[in-house]
């Protein structure tokens, strides 16, 4: 199964879990690590692929950031570097949840399938800001 690493800006990867958790349980092999602009950015990339190792059962692991380019995303690059482990940014719930639902499959596929679920899920409903 794969492992899912989560890291985000303040407490947005703990509240990502959280959803997860409200939604399909308690789940294993995922951990959230939150970044806060204040910790030392080498004690923070130790972390990050210390949770990768940890999460790691031989299926891979995805690293899921909020933002790309951004510090936590940054500081993933290090965790993804390793056989079979890539890095998603852009985390949305339905991302997350299509990358729960598909665990079982290989890296390739359950990102593909995350990342077709995360933008199949954005819309705009209304007129908002257009002319009539």
């Amino acid at each position: 199964m794969i492992g899912i690493v989560i890291v985000a800006n303040r407490g947005i990867a703990r509240e990502f879990l959280n959803s997860i958790e409200d939604v399909f349980g308690k789940q294993d092999g995922i951990l959230a690590i939150t970044f806060d602009g204040q910790e030392d950015r080498n004690s923070k990339d130790r972390e990050i692929c210390s949770a990768a190792d940890e999460v790691d059962s031989g299926s891979g692991v995805i690293v899921v950031t909020d933002l790309f380019g951004s510090s936590p995303a940054n500081l993933c690059i290090n965790a993804c570097c390793a056989e079979n482990r890539t890095m998603l940014s852009g985390a949305n719930v339905p991302m997350l949840f299509s990358l729960i639902r598909n665990r079982r499959k290989s890296i390739a596929d359950a990102s593909s399938l995350a990342m077709q679920a995360g933008q199949k899920y954005m819309v705009c409903i209304g007129n908002f800001g257009q002319e009539e």
